[in-house]
């Protein structure tokens, strides 16, 4: 995942396969022996170290899964070939089903909306978007264990604790940022007042922003956001795009709705 669209020279139906291939093969077989496995139910103690990302097993599974996934999207569009389309689309739909039974809710919601995102912009691919809601509602449910199927459960969501651990850290960033608002209290100054032993972050990127860099900070995520923003809208007017600029909206809108709750500023 971390590999797949990290450059554009790199972005080519073959790595997206090369990449695809023992990731889902590996999820498919999960999901036959012990679906378990596949959720934080088996994976709650175990972190994936990679450079500066430090993700929980389940997070980092549906992370990887989304891109390929986004990658599947922006493939199908720019296959000539009947065949290859829904070798394709079957590709997004397994991609879809295997997120969602992650149990990674943010990364679930930020890559729905990413495939909202693209279908709007232009490159409409409705069948596609139908048949991974489909095929991931029917793997949730047909294999998805009941801590999987309550962790989505709207209700248990907003009684639960991760949900109540960030209202009080959002509530404290923002205190944060209303007493230092120009530089705010510098890198890392959320988990010193949180009295934090080791670095700790509010997980919203504009909250974490706002609150170590203030609105300095604030000016400049905007520069960088807005910047990508009129690039989208621009290839939005275009009458077509490449795979490789539909994957980077669609991964652009899937980080941005991943930042919103998951994850620091290295993260993201």
């Amino acid at each position: 995942g971390l590999v797949v669209g990290s450059d554009a020279r790199l972005f080519r139906p073959s790595l997206i396969l090369l990449a695809a291939a023992p990731l889902l093969l590996a999820c498919v077989v999960t999901l036959v022996v012990a679906p378990e496995r596949m959720t934080i139910a088996y994976f709650y103690r175990t972190h994936v170290y990679l450079g500066v990302f430090v993700l929980p097993a389940h997070q980092a599974l549906a992370y990887a899964l989304a891109k390929i996934g986004l990658g599947f999207q922006a493939l199908s569009t720019n296959q000539t070939e009947r065949r290859n389309r829904i070798w394709m689309w079957i590709g997004f739909a397994v991609c879809a089903g295997c997120i969602a039974v992650t149990g990674a809710r943010t990364y679930l919601l930020a890559f729905l909306g990413a495939v909202g995102v693209c279908f709007a912009l232009g490159r409409r691919q409705l069948w596609i978007v139908l048949l991974g809601i489909a095929v991931g509602y029917g793997v949730l449910h047909s294999t998805g264990t009941e801590l999987v199927l309550n962790r989505l459960d709207l209700q248990t969501v907003l009684e639960s604790r991760a949900f109540t651990e960030r209202q009080e850290a959002w509530a404290l960033a923002w205190s944060m940022f209303l007493e230092q608002p120009l530089f705010g209290h510098g890198p890392g100054g959320f988990g010193v007042v949180d009295n934090w032993g080791q670095r700790a972050y509010p997980h919203n990127l504009f909250l974490e922003v706002a609150c170590e860099y203030g609105v300095a900070g604030l000016v400049a995520l905007a520069g960088i956001l807005i910047a990508s923003f009129r690039a989208v809208l621009h290839l939005a007017k275009l009458p077509r795009i490449d795979i490789g600029q539909q994957f980077a909206i669609g991964l652009f809108v899937f980080s941005l709705i991943g930042a919103m709750s998951v994850g620091d500023l290295l993260r993201n």
